[in-house]
């Protein structure tokens, strides 16, 4: 059995602002990742695990919504997001 356990953070600053409704606002983004995997290999060359994933994005000011600024205007601060794998892999 192998696990890893691995992470970044990034932060972007700039001396650059956006206009916002005529004010200005630092933009400057940070995003954090974390993400854990665990894999057994139960003979030579077949590998079966697990990863998950979580990363979240935050930001100086309120940014559109992708999912639904089309729909009804959502702007947002931060997003969250989980993302999970198996994986069964052979080698040969």
């Amino acid at each position: 059995i192998r696990s890893d356990i691995y992470g970044s953070y990034s932060a972007l600053q700039t001396n650059d602002a956006i206009l916002i409704n005529g004010v200005a606002r630092d933009f400057d983004p940070k995003e954090l990742l974390v993400a854990a995997n665990l894999v057994w290999s139960p003979v030579s060359g077949l590998d079966l695990g697990v990863e998950v994933l979580y990363s979240r994005t935050e930001y100086g000011v309120r940014v559109p919504d992708a999912k639904a600024f089309a729909v009804n205007g959502r702007t947002i601060k931060s997003d969250d997001a989980w993302t999970g794998r198996l994986r069964i892999q052979r080698d040969f």
